[in-house]
């Protein structure tokens, strides 16, 4: 198995938005592979879903346009909700060196694990 699109996303948005977790991980690309597919299967589910049949009549430009957007809005609405895409919160606001952006950062932080603790 080998890293997908999905997977390099997740890998890179952890090494970036997550520190703590990449930091504390042994053996990152099996993990990502795993969510990576996980991703991909999620993705499709929902654009087949947000798609639907062809429409009687439809050209299949048309169709394909209508399986791009699908896709595009599928993979907004996974990404939205996985945990892989969920950034570190600031846990010491202190070390920052402009409080306002810490504050900021900290009231963001807790809005977005709120929205992530309450399932849709």
């Amino acid at each position: 198995m080998t890293l997908n699109r999905y997977g390099l996303l997740a890998l890179d948005f952890c090494r970036r938005h997550q520190p703590s977790t990449w930091a504390a991980r042994h053996a990152p690309i099996p993990t990502f592979e795993t969510i990576g597919e996980e991703i991909q299967s999620q993705v499709t589910r929902t654009r087949d879903e947000l798609l639907g049949p062809p429409r009687s009549g439809e050209h299949p430009l048309d169709l394909e346009r209508r399986s791009s957007q699908a896709l595009s809005t599928a993979e907004e609405l996974v990404f939205a909700d996985h945990p892989a895409f969920v950034p570190e919160a600031i846990t010491d606001p202190g070390s920052e060196h402009d409080p306002a952006l810490s504050e900021a950062w900290t009231t963001l932080a807790a809005v977005n694990r709120a929205i992530h603790q309450h399932p849709r």
